[in-house]
């Protein structure tokens, strides 16, 4: 027995039969409440050393009372290894002495009462001194319990620890079995399929309920994430992506299929699944260095911390609960949806919104089905299957074919530069404030951090095919060590608006709607792009941005300026009192040759200490 199990079985075995010795092994007992950890150590060593008189003695009633009084004084005695590391080992001591004084008190092999055979033959794996101590509900649940496991594929451990917990799982945590009963029916189809082609065990499709209770998204204190909480080292190893765009450790499908090769190298290498399992929970290098301390390959003589010691009874009980629930009183569960999808391969990105639209489905549901999206909108420069319920794919293909241009949207990454706001960079993009946090999950006002990465839409230019209905075409070879990285053309490249900036200075007897029109865009552009109210009034002399639309014989010029910039290249550090303008009749260029060179939003962008980009022919 290991000195986990020693604990577990010695706290709850008390002896009845010497009545003086249980008395005063009681009254001892509550003295010890007030003593501190030390204290309490010394105490119970001092309990083991008249344990070992007794039994010297030959007064056998006194050693087993001693031995059961220093059991629950280290029961209930909290050591803490790394700030207390010398009175750890002390207490590491007084188990294994407390464990060599039980079997001399209590020598194994004894012999069975012929009238309790068949319930003690059923319990033969629990610890004989425990069995004294269950109760008639306890041994009855036990004959269940060893009756189903005999169905499992997987090592079930009739144990107090896994009675225990079942105990758990059909009281206090009662509400929370039901609920992850209903959402293994969920995936429990699609993880048995997997586990299948790896032939591994059928019961470890039961191994999320402890693990994440079936949630996708789940994310634990160490940040491990998704339904088999991997953390992201693992993820790696195992093939699981994850970067700016794709989280695949909360893909229900391509996390079961790396759980599932996870699980099957820690047993490969363990060759029991108690210990494989404790590995994925704890780490196999942790588990190695506890079994070569302890000197057993056995799981229940290791000492291990609390979360893996309650780890491997919890999974037993679930097991053995999911294999049987309308025996632990589990019935009428409501079955959770299916996991069943039309699969979509897409070439370019689409926003989850147009799709959900185009398939007549919720935001939701899409969002469900693909969890492992960290936006909402597929990736970019890359092929990417999309998954819609079933039924919902050809609709989608239809409508979004047949969707105006206008309608369609498509995302890339964009990298806030300093003193960038979330208006300024939607000003830059036409489009609001509003739905530009919206877009990226942020509040209207919330203020942007220099380097942080934001998803900025566009129209979608007419000639534009989201849908995938050829292979790609092969990746072209790079130099090696060179990442792939995700290529966005400029709007004017794809045929999209080409908007540069102009200020406007208000006159008399102006108004939002006659500006508006007058430079061919709408009221609510233009309040976005200057932060202002549809009621807002204007004074003259007041500085307004307009986002203007360069028209196709505007364009060679803006492209040259933008991309491909003639003469030479100066950088110029902006000073205390600098503008644009003046900075621009220095250099002999236009102020929105700077705004282009320098991707900025308006005149009003710059600060002291910047550094500008200027091309000049001087």
């Amino acid at each position: 027995m290991g000195l986990s199990l020693a604990l577990i079985s010695c706290g709850a075995a008390r002896r009845t039969t010497a009545v003086q010795g249980k008395s005063d092994a009681d009254s001892a007992l509550s003295e010890t409440e007030s003593l501190d950890p030390e204290e309490s150590l010394e105490y119970a060593r001092q309990r083991i050393d008249l344990a070992r008189r007794a039994i010297a003695a030959r007064q056998t009633d006194l050693a087993i009372a001693e031995v059961d009084l220093a059991s629950d004084i280290l029961a209930t005695t909290e050591v803490d290894p790394e700030r207390q590391p010398r009175l750890f080992k002390h207490y590491v001591e007084l188990l294994r002495l407390l464990e060599q004084t039980r079997r001399a008190v209590t020598p194994s092999g004894a012999p069975v009462p012929e009238e309790d055979a068949p319930a003690l033959a059923l319990l033969q794996t629990l610890d004989r001194r425990t069995l004294e101590s269950l109760s008639e509900e306890d041994v009855q649940q036990a004959m269940t319990v060893k009756k189903i496991a005999a169905t499992c594929d997987m090592p079930i451990d009739c144990t107090p620890a896994v009675l225990r917990s079942i105990r758990f799982l059909t009281t206090d945590a009662r509400k929370s079995m039901a609920i992850w009963l209903s959402r293994a029916a969920t995936y429990a189809p699609m993880i048995l399929g997997v586990l299948e082609e790896e032939g591994l065990p059928r019961d470890l499709a039961y191994l999320p309920t402890i693990e994440s209770g079936y949630n996708p998204l789940a994310i634990s204190r160490a940040q491990a994430v998704g339904m088999w909480q991997f953390i992201s080292d693992t993820a790696r190893i195992f093939g699981l992506r994850n970067d700016d765009w794709v989280d695949e450790r909360r893909d229900p499908e391509k996390s079961t299929r790396a759980a599932a090769r996870y699980l099957k190298f820690l047993y490969e290498r363990q060759g029991d699944w108690r210990l494989a399992l404790a590995s994925y929970n704890w780490g196999r290098l942790n588990v190695d260095r506890a079994m070569a301390k302890a000197g057993t390959r056995n799981f229940w003589e290791l000492t291990v911390p609390r979360d893996t010691r309650n780890y491997i009874p919890l999974f037993m009980a679930v097991a053995v609960i999911a294999r049987s629930p309308e025996t632990f009183g589990f019935r009428d569960i409501a079955p959770g949806p299916p996991w069943h999808y039309d699969p979509v391969p897409l070439s370019s990105p689409v926003d989850l919104r147009v799709v959900a639209n185009c398939a007549g489905v919720s935001y939701e549901t899409l969002r469900g089905l693909n969890p492992a999206l960290k936006w909402s909108v597929t990736p970019p420069s890359e092929r990417y299957v999309l998954r819609l319920p079933p039924g919902a794919g050809d609709r989608f293909l239809k409508q979004f074919a047949a969707l105006p241009a206008e309608r369609r949207s498509v995302w890339h990454g964009y990298r806030v530069k300093s003193r960038e706001t979330l208006t300024s960079i939607a000003a830059r993009h036409g489009i609001s404030p509003e739905a530009l946090a919206e877009a990226n999950g942020l509040k209207p006002r919330q203020r942007l951090k220099k380097g942080q990465r934001i998803l900025v839409p566009l129209l979608v230019d007419r000639t534009t095919d989201a849908v995938a209905s050829a292979p790609a075409p092969p990746p072209q070879p790079r130099a090696e060590g060179t990442p792939s990285k995700p290529q966005v053309q400029p709007a004017a490249a794809q045929g999209l608006p080409v908007r540069r900036p102009m200020t406007y200075v208000v006159r008399r007897g102006d108004t939002l709607f006659r500006i508006a029109r007058a430079h061919g865009v709408s009221v609510k552009q233009l309040c976005a792009w200057n932060r202002l109210s549809s009621k807002a009034r204007l004074y003259p002399g007041r500085r307004l941005t307009i986002w203007r639309e360069l028209q196709a014989g505007d364009r060679p010029q803006v492209r040259r300026a933008a991309g491909e910039p003639s003469g030479r290249l100066k950088h110029y550090t902006v000073r205390r009192g600098d503008t644009l303008f003046h900075i621009s009749q220095k250099h002999g260029v236009e102020v929105d040759q700077i705004l282009t060179w320098n991707d900025l939003a308006d005149a009003s962008a710059i600060r002291p200490g910047d550094r500008l980009k200027i091309w000049t022919k001087r």
